[in-house]
């Protein structure tokens, strides 16, 4: 005589399951987490991350909130977001584990030399920000994204393209990534590319001086009469005087076309 063991239904399908999920899968750890921040007037808002997305909105209210997602990583991620409070800052940065935990002002970023690695656990970052609050993003490993406001913004980043939609004043700066920004045209704005384009647009009350650099890649526009030149070897140069040519727009490519439009 012999007897049959049946495996309940349920617990077969997790099993198949799981051989079905690509290797390292099972383990990945995933976290949420929400802040809210009373702002007061005159107060700077700088978003930090190393690697993960950021992106930057208006709200209509007087508090910054904010959303932070981490993925990726094997292990508990630990408290993904944190705020600090200097003088006429607030502070909000993106943590990963390792990361020191000092109050100095700054994020400090030293998840890289532990077990864990910046490539591997990300954190997406979206805040936003009441009207009036002016905006500085710093990125590594990710895009930039700042869009619908109506206060100064300024994006730094290494590996990711940065958008910038705003009714005041625009800097951005990244090596690996195409920088794309609507802005008053102002005031005085910059904005630097190694590898990737840059496409400005202003208003057709813009008021500013443009001086645009490319060594490798050209320079159009829409809207405004240039007067270009080519470099004597390689190189392009173009200016334009936008209005009563106040302000000062300032554009340098390496690998990269250039272009603006007004309208």
């Amino acid at each position: 005589m012999f007897s049959t063991r049946r495996v309940p239904l349920l617990a077969a399908l997790a099993l198949g399951a799981a051989f079905a999920l690509p290797a390292g899968s099972l383990a990945e750890q995933t976290r949420d987490v929400d802040l809210r921040e009373p702002l007061a007037a005159g107060t700077t808002i700088e978003v930090d991350d190393v690697n993960g997305s950021i992106a930057v909105d208006a709200t209509s209210g007087r508090d910054v909130t904010v959303h932070a997602h981490a993925s990726g990583g094997d292990t508990d991620p630990g408290p993904v977001v944190r705020t600090i409070k200097s003088g006429n800052r607030l502070v909000i940065c993106a943590v990963f584990p390792g990361d020191d935990s000092d109050q100095s002002g700054t994020c400090s970023h030293h998840g890289h030399s532990g077990p864990y690695h910046h490539d591997r656990l990300r954190v997406d970052l979206r805040v936003s920000v009441p009207s009036g609050a002016p905006v500085v993003a710093r990125n590594v490993n990710g895009s930039i994204k700042a869009t619908g406001l109506d206060a100064a913004v300024d994006a730094t980043g290494v590996s990711g393209g940065i958008v910038i939609r705003t009714s005041a004043t625009a800097n951005a700066s990244t090596v690996n990534g195409s920088i794309q920004a609507r802005f008053s045209g102002r005031g005085d704005s910059k904005f630097n590319a190694v590898n990737g384009a840059v496409d400005l647009m202003v208003p057709k009350d813009a008021d500013a001086t443009f001086t645009a650099e490319s060594l490798n890649g050209a320079i159009s526009a829409d809207g405004v009469e240039l007067s270009a030149q080519n470099g004597s070897f390689v190189g392009h140069t173009a200016n334009a005087t936008l209005g009563g040519g106040h302000g000062r727009i300032a554009v340098h490519t390496v690998n990269g076309t250039i272009h603006l439009e007004r309208r």
